[in-house]
C-alpha cells in the first residue's frame, strides 16, 4: 500500500558570506520539482550545489574548507539545519556550530567542532589506519593522518576518507561519533546526488565499477564504454527481476483459478468484459513492443459469435481480472522503458536503442548491432543520465546537476528540461540544476532562480545562428 505520509523535501537553501562576497538564497520549486539557478562565473553556484550535497552525504570536511558565514537548510515541514562559522580559520582549525531547528519553539544547539557534538571520527588505532592503504590501494600514506590519491594527487585525512570511502572500510571506520537523532532523521529522509560537469556517474552500488570510477573522474579519460555496458547489464537484471515477479503472480493466479471461479458471483455483462479485455490486449501489445513479452504471449481472444452463456461470462470475468493483475505487475517497468527509449532515440541519428531481455539494451543501425562505445560523448552522457533518473533513484531523491548543457547540441539543450519534467512526472524526484544556457532554459524562465544579475528580460535567442541538423523548426519546437 502506498505511503500517504508527505515526503520531506528541501524548501530553501541560504548561504551568507560565501567567499566573503556573496549571499545566495535558492528557494526550490515544489510545484514543478525543477529549480534552475543561473549566475555569473565565479559567484559560487557550483559550490552551492556541493554544499547542499555535503549535508546529505555527510561530507563535513567541505564546511571546514569553504569560506562562508552561515548556511541554512530549510525543509518542507518547517524544520531547518543551520551551520555557522565561529572563526575565520579553515581546515582542522575551523570552528563551526550546528543547530537543528524543528519549529519556532524548539532549537537544538549541537555544539561546535571544539566543544559539544561535531561530526568527527573517534580515535582509530594505528593497526586500523594501516588498513586504509590495504583496502584502498590507490591511496598512499605519507603522514600520521595523511594520504594522497595516486592518480589525482589529492590529499586526504582520515575524516575525508571515511566521508567518501566509508562503505569500503571495516565497520569501525564507517561511523562518526554518535549522531543526534534529530539530525539523523532529517539527513536520512532525502537521498541526494550531485552530477558534476562532464562526468559519468553510478548511483547503484550492487554491481558498480570501482570506487575510482565513481568518485574520481577529474581526468579527461573516458570510462563511458564500461559505464554504459554496466547500465545495459543493470537493465537486464531489472527486467529479469520483474519478469520473475510476473511469473510468480501468474503461477499463483493459475493455481487458484478453479477456486476463485467457483466463488465468483460476478454480474458483469459481456460488453464490459470485452472492453476490459480489449484494453488489456493494448497493454499486452505495448509490453511486447518494448521487449518485455514475446509475441507468442500476445494472443487476443476471438469471441466469435455472441452465443456465450452465463458460465462463460463468469470464466471470462475471472480471466480478465487475472490478466489485469499479471500485466499490471509489468506496467511500471513498461512506462519507464518506453519513456527511456523515446527520450534517447529522439537524440540519436542513424541508430536506435532497442530493449533486449538478454542484453538489457543494444544499439542498432540499419538492422545491424553496433558497439555501445561508438556513441558520442554527448550521447553517452544523455543515455546514462536518463537511465539513472528512470531506473536507479532511491525514494525521495534530490538530484543536483551542474551545467547539463556541456557536450550537448543546442537542440538537445532545448529539449532537456521538457524531458526532465516527463521523467519527474513518472518517477517523482526533485532537481536543482545550475546552467549558463538560455537555450536550455528556453520557455522555462519561471523555474529560474538568479543568483546574479545575469538575465536580460528582453533576451530571445537568435535561432537563425543555430543550424539544426535534426529537422526541427527551431522557434516552434524550442519555445520563445
Amino acid at each position: 500500500m502506498e505511503d500517504n505520509k508527505k515526503k520531506l523535501s528541501l524548501a530553501r537553501f541560504r548561504v551568507r558570506g560565501l567567499f566573503a562576497q556573496f549571499d545566495h538564497t535558492i528557494p526550490t520549486n515544489s510545484l514543478n520539482h525543477v529549480t534552475a539557478i543561473t549566475a555569473p562565473n565565479g559567484s559560487g553556484k557550483t559550490v552551492c550545489l556541493r554544499l547542499i550535497e555535503a549535508l546529505f552525504k555527510r561530507r563535513w570536511t567541505i564546511f571546514t574548507t569553504t569560506e562562508f558565514k552561515d548556511i541554512v537548510y530549510e525543509f518542507s515541514d518547517g524544520s531547518s539545519i543551520i551551520i555557522k562559522k565561529i572563526n575565520d580559520l579553515e581546515g582542522a582549525n575551523a570552528a563551526l556550530s550546528l543547530f537543528v531547528k524543528q519549529d519556532q519553539n524548539y532549537e537544538l544547539n549541537l555544539g561546535h567542532a571544539h566543544s559539544g557534538w561535531w561530526p568527527k571520527v573517534g580515535d582509530i588505532p594505528e593497526d586500523a589506519l594501516n588498513q586504509i592503504s590495504r583496502r584502498l590501494g590507490f591511496l598512499t600514506r605519507f603522514g600520521q593522518n595523511a594520504w594522497r590519491h595516486d592518480s589525482t594527487g589529492e590529499a586526504f585525512d582520515t575524516q575525508k576518507i571515511i566521508e567518501i570511502y566509508g562503505d569500503r572500510l571495516p565497520v569501525r571506520f564507517s561511523k562518526f561519533t554518535d549522531e543526534p537523532l534529530e539530525l539523523k532523521v532529517i539527513i536520512d529522509s532525502i537521498d541526494c546526488h550531485l552530477i558534476e560537469t562532464q562526468r559519468l556517474f553510478i548511483f547503484d552500488a550492487d554491481e558498480r565499477p570501482t570506487y575510482e570510477e565513481k568518485y574520481f573522474r577529474r581526468e579527461a579519460r573516458s570510462d563511458a564504454a564500461l559505464t554504459i555496458s554496466f547500465k545495459a547489464r543493470r537493465l537486464r537484471e531489472i527486467i529479469r527481476k520483474d519478469l520473475a515477479q510476473y511469473a510468480t503472480i501468474s503461477q499463483s493466479l493459475d493455481r487458484t483459478f478453479p477456486h476463485r471461479f467457483i466463488q465468483n458471483k460476478s454480474q458483469q455483462n459481456l460488453n464490459d468484459i470485452r472492453h476490459s479485455l480489449d484494453a488489456l490486449d493494448v497493454l499486452r501489445n505495448d509490453l511486447v513492443g518494448v521487449g518485455l513479452l514475446g509475441r507468442e504471449q500476445h494472443q487476443p481472444i476471438d469471441f466469435g459469435s455472441d452465443d456465450i452463456d452465463d458460465a462463460d461470462v463468469r470464466v471470462l470475468s475471472v480471466y480478465a481480472e487475472d490478466t489485469k493483475a499479471k500485466l499490471n505487475s509489468l506496467k511500471s517497468l513498461h512506462d519507464k522503458i518506453k519513456l527511456f527509449t523515446e527520450i534517447v532515440n529522439a537524440r540519436f541519428r542513424f541508430k536506435s536503442l532497442q530493449i533486449d531481455r538478454e542484453e538489457g539494451f543494444r544499439l542498432v543501425s540499419r538492422d545491424r548491432s553496433i558497439p555501445l562505445e561508438k556513441l558520442s560523448s554527448g550521447e553517452q552522457h544523455q543515455l546514462v543520465l536518463f537511465f539513472e533518473l528512470l531506473f536507479e533513484l532511491s525514494d525521495n531523491a534530490l538530484i543536483l546537476i551542474d551545467e547539463p548543457e556541456l557536450s550537448l547540441h543546442v537542440a538537445w539543450q532545448a529539449k532537456f528540461i521538457e524531458d526532465l519534467l516527463r521523467v519527474i512526472n513518472l518517477n517523482e524526484f526533485n532537481v536543482i540544476l545550475a546552467t549558463h544556457s538560455p537555450i536550455l532554459i528556453g520557455k522555462w524562465w519561471d523555474l529560474v532562480v538568479q543568483l546574479g544579475d545575469e538575465r536580460d528580460d528582453d533576451y530571445r535567442p537568435d535561432w537563425d545562428e543555430y543550424e539544426d541538423d535534426y529537422g526541427h523548426d527551431n522557434e516552434r519546437d524550442y519555445g520563445k
